[in-house]
């Protein structure tokens, strides 16, 4: 599992007995991590990984909100003033954002006793747990990433770095975002099972416009089959995520816009690949491909959708096994077995539509762990399909 410990310093003290002491601590115990438990953490800090020119304190507070814990250095900066005594400011107001947004659970406080006595630190922390060192303490830099390493580790088996019930809404999320990336896959490279299209999303993931007008370029035909997948199952789901997830005050805000952007997406991409519109990815319709066949999934159990359908591909006339499955509007069998022309005078249009899905997924990844996580409602350990 992946983590993100966020690090809020302060450069009043020496580099060589804060900043940098605690931030070469904190990256020795991530490494401990990843060797000794499940934890693969990752270290943030301020600006770190930003371009550009933003507002500095928009970009803490939202580097904050999606990381799973809290380290800051709350020693004193002011210890020769002969009046009150007080951590950096700006860390504190760091800390208690942090406090409300992860809860004190999730923070971790670190004090150099060099500096200062604990009973100067504000009232309201004084009675914290707060973790004390001395950077003139030989080996204090091997104690320090130590205790790090522990309270981290204790986190993780007690069940707090990570929240189940937004771990399982996110894993319902990657589900629906992945069925629109593997049917794109399908689109883009010339592959049509579930698991070939899974194992394509990354690339995808990474492609620019020009990679993908490249792609579609090569790949003359699809099958009617993906033509004609309308990914209204998809659409259902999200509707059902996003009156869950914008009821309840256990998710993020931007999860819930996150829903609505890939409903946006799934219209788009519906409109793109109407027969209806005048110049649709797909048009001249070749003969059928009889090495395949679709059964209705709906006619066969009552808990399939109406619309669902299965497509296999034929071992003999009596047997076959399953390429692919999809939702789609009522149409003759013969045309989801037949191949499809795609049209090179829609590419440059659907590109850009696949190029917004890509930013939606990377910016959704970026802001939930940097990972999908496989629902096991639909993934088994043997992989998809």
């Amino acid at each position: 599992m992946r983590a993100s410990i966020f690090y809020s310093w302060q450069s009043d003290l020496p580099n060589n007995t804060n900043r940098s002491f605690i931030e070469n601590a904190i990256k020795k115990a991530i490494k401990k991590l990843s060797f000794e438990t499940q934890v693969y953490a990752e270290y943030d800090r301020d600006t770190l990984g930003i371009t550009g020119s933003p507002d500095i304190s928009d970009v803490i507070f939202e580097k904050i909100d999606r990381s799973s814990i809290f380290l800051c250095d709350i020693s004193i900066v002011n210890s020769d003033y002969c009046g009150r005594k007080t951590p950096n400011p700006n860390v504190l107001v760091e800390l208690g954002y942090a406090a409300k947004t992860l809860g004190w659970e999730k923070v971790i406080c670190l004090f150099n006793v060099k500096y200062g006595d604990l009973r100067d630190v504000p009232f309201d922390l004084n009675h914290k747990r707060i973790l004390c060192y001395n950077s003139d303490n030989s080996n204090e830099k091997e104690k320090v990433s130590e205790i790090i390493y522990k309270n981290v580790s204790e986190m993780f088996s007690k069940g707090i770095l990570f929240n189940p019930l937004k771990d399982h809404i996110k894993g319902k999320v990657d589900y629906c975002l992945l069925e629109i990336l593997k049917h794109l896959c399908v689109i883009v490279y010339d592959i049509s099972s579930m698991s070939e299209s899974l194992g394509k999303v990354n690339e995808l993931l990474i492609s620019d416009k020009m990679t993908i007008l490249d792609r579609l370029k090569k790949k003359r035909t699809i099958l009617g089959f993906f033509a004609y997948k309308n990914l209204n199952d998809v659409q259902d789901k999200l509707t059902e995520l996003f009156n869950m997830i914008s009821s309840s005050s256990n998710y993020p805000t931007n999860w819930a816009v996150t829903i609505l952007n890939l409903q946006d997406w799934i219209r788009s991409f519906q409109w793109h690949t109407s027969f209806r519109r005048e110049h649709s990815l797909y048009n001249k319709k070749l003969d059928p491909d009889r090495a395949y066949k679709v059964v209705h999934a709906g006619k066969m159990s009552k808990n399939n959708r109406d619309d669902s359908h299965i497509l296999l591909k034929k071992i003999d006339e009596k047997q076959g096994y399953v390429i692919n499955v999809g939702t789609m509007i009522k149409v003759e069998k013969d045309f989801l077995i037949s191949h499809f022309n795609l049209n090179q005078i829609s590419f440059e249009t659907f590109s850009e539509c696949v190029c917004k899905i890509i930013q939606i997924s990377n910016d959704w990844l970026d802001n939930t762990g940097s990972e999908f996580i496989l629902d096991p409602e639909y993934y088994h350990i043997g992989g998809p399909i």
